[in-house]
């Protein structure tokens, strides 16, 4: 069974299509000697097994066709040299032992003996032959179709199709037949003759005639490889492993090419090219195509410069630009590039004189285009070095007044000036609420610095934003004075609950609610925060101030960290610049965003959306 897969499987690998069409006939090489060419057709017989010689068949068979020409036969004699020929492991006496059957059953009309006869020489040595005598396998399939014959011409039921498939075989014995060509073509003439005699009785005639021109090809193209030296050599090639062109001595002398590989099981397959078919399919289409420049010609030329492609040699007078030998495996080519145009040469050396000047006017432009992007990059450099100098001005500034403050209510409490229990606690209440100003300063820096290196980790879990948003809102009435601002909570119905990080939320309201008190008038500081349902089943914070607002120029750099606005008015208002810019920043870890409008009042509103399933 492993056996026949690899036979197949070798056999469909010599008849698969080959893109572009290289190759002209393809053929599998088994071990056993035998060759199937592309169509599965077998066009060398395998080498017979050796055997015994079975001497007492072979006399047998000798005395029975001496009695046949003295007309001294027996009854049982055609009988019993089947019976015989079927029980013996001699090809050549077996053979003949069946061969005497089928001519003895077909003079005496025995059609089912001459079948037997045929079938079962067919079936054990097809391909059997002894010198001086006509194939063994031939003769039985002319037979066999001669019977199929007579019993179509007698409308027998099933003839048909009986006949088909004998007719075929006929014709496949003849391919495998080790025939005098003469003697093979005439026997592949009979063979359609008498099909197309019969073809008006066939119901399966249209089988018949495309199966008989399939093995005459067949018949053909095995001409390439029935020398034996021919398919020892593509072994013989094929034994490296890798597939390799091979050359040999075709029958009239002309050399054959062959690309041949190694299969399974020990077999090989080979594929035969020429070089007009290499031509035709590689190189010719490859050239059509080749454009090498204008005024420029390319041609395909023989080594005796005998042009491929079918336009007129190019004469002597043109210029050669290139010569190169393209190496092929039937042969080597020659390909020129020459000149068809004179005014080429002026038109490159032009084109080359303006490709310098182009050279030269691009390094100017991007000599002066990175001139402009260095002062660019020195001004931003600049800039950000006087913001973080601010920073730190800032931040120096807004560390020291609650130092200061701090230091001041603890030498009044030293020095006893705060004689009474109330003017002690009004000391120590401006020391807590100034070093709590204090840490909230430092906290914001750290938590700005932890978010900006990505090191701050977002631990979301299920909670209400409407508590959240409470929280964070008791938390801002706590660090305020009593009549400080008017601080108004609006927390919506309905808000679900989503995953966030509290403490991140809850850092990004206090920083908005002390930013709106920064920049309100302490007259009449109003604040508003508000809460509900946002898009993405999360949640909308809105914080709204009664201040100046801020310029539309200035609504996305006020989110840049170190920034803060420059307006009349507001130049000792203290702070970091990075309230704003850490908001934004915890706002996008949660997937949501934050931007800045007009309020209702003339003031700033804030608004931040949360989405329910962040990213």
């Amino acid at each position: 069974m492993a056996a026949a897969c690899a036979r197949d499987g070798a056999a469909e690998a010599a008849g698969a299509p080959i893109q572009p069409p290289v190759f002209t006939r393809g053929f599998a090489l088994f071990p056993d000697g035998a060759v199937v060419d592309a169509r599965g057709v077998t066009v060398v017989p395998p080498r017979p097994p050796a055997v015994a010689e079975d001497a007492g068949l072979r006399r047998r068979v000798e005395a029975l066709e001496a009695a046949a020409e003295r007309g001294s036969l027996p009854r049982d004699a055609a009988p019993g040299a089947v019976e015989a020929a079927e029980a013996t492991a001699d090809p050549l006496a077996g053979c003949r032992a069946l061969r005497f059957a089928a001519r003895t059953g077909l003079g005496a009309g025995e059609d089912s003996l001459v079948l037997r006869a045929c079938e079962t020489l067919l079936d054990r040595w097809p391909d059997a032959t002894a010198e001086g005598e006509y194939p063994f396998g031939a003769g039985a399939a002319a037979a066999a179709c001669e019977v199929r014959r007579r019993r179509l011409g007698a409308r027998a039921p099933g003839a048909g199709a009986a006949f088909v498939e004998a007719a075929l075989a006929w014709r496949r014995a003849l391919v495998r037949a080790p025939l005098d060509p003469a003697v093979a073509s005439s026997e592949a003439a009979d063979v359609r003759r008498l099909a197309a005699g019969a073809a008006p009785l066939l119901a399966e005639a249209e089988r018949l005639e495309e199966g008989l021109p399939a093995l005459d090809e067949s018949d053909r193209n095995a001409d390439c490889v029935r020398p034996a030296a021919v398919r020892s050599a593509l072994r013989e090639g094929a034994s490296g492993g890798r597939p390799r062109w091979v050359s040999v001595p075709g029958p009239e002398g002309e050399p054959l090419t062959f690309c041949v590989a190694a299969a399974a099981a020990g077999a090989a397959v080979a594929f035969r090219t020429d070089a007009a078919t290499l031509r035709g399919a590689l190189v010719l289409p490859l050239a059509r195509t080749l454009t090498v420049h204008d005024g420029v010609a390319v041609r395909l030329l023989s080594p005796d410069r005998r042009p491929l492609d079918g336009r007129e040699s190019a004469p002597s007078s043109r210029a050669i630009l290139a010569s190169l030998s393209v190496p092929l495996p039937t042969g080597a080519l020659l390909a020129e590039a020459a000149l068809t145009d004179p005014l080429v040469l002026e038109s490159e050396a032009a084109r080359s004189r303006n490709l310098v000047v182009g050279v030269f006017a691009a390094a100017a432009v991007a000599l002066g285009l990175g001139s402009l992007l260095v002062l660019r990059m020195v001004r931003a450099e600049v800039r950000l070095a006087r913001m973080k100098a601010d920073f730190v001005s800032a931040v120096s500034h807004d560390l020291k007044t609650p130092l200061t403050s701090i230091r001041m209510f603890l030498e009044t409490l030293r020095e006893g000036r705060a004689r009474t229990e109330e003017e002690r606690r009004e000391c120590l209440d401006v020391v807590d609420r100034e070093a709590g100003r204090l840490e909230r300063m430092v906290h914001r820096v750290l938590e700005f610095s932890r978010v900006a290196a990505g090191v701050r980790t977002m631990r979301r879990e299920p909670a209400d934003p409407a508590e959240v948003v409470r929280e964070a809102a008791q938390v801002f009435r706590g660090r305020l004075l009593e009549g400080e601002c008017d601080l108004r909570v609006d927390v919506a119905p309905g808000i679900p609950v989503i995953p966030l990080d509290r403490d991140a939320v809850t850092q990004v309201v206090l920083d908005l609610l002390e930013n709106a008190h920064k920049y309100t008038p302490e007259a009449s500081r109003r604040i508003a925060l508000r809460a509900g349902p946002g898009p993405g089943r999360g949640v909308r914070i809105e914080v709204e101030d009664n201040g100046p607002g801020i310029p539309h120029s200035e609504r996305e750099k006020v989110f840049q960290e170190f920034y803060r606005v420059e307006r009349p008015g507001l130049e000792a208002v203290g702070g970091t610049g990075l309230g704003l810019a850490l908001v934004r920043r915890l706002a996008e870890a949660h997937g949501g965003s934050v931007r800045v409008a007009d309020g209702s009042g003339g003031g700033s509103l804030f608004v931040v959306e949360i989405p329910g399933r962040p990213a």
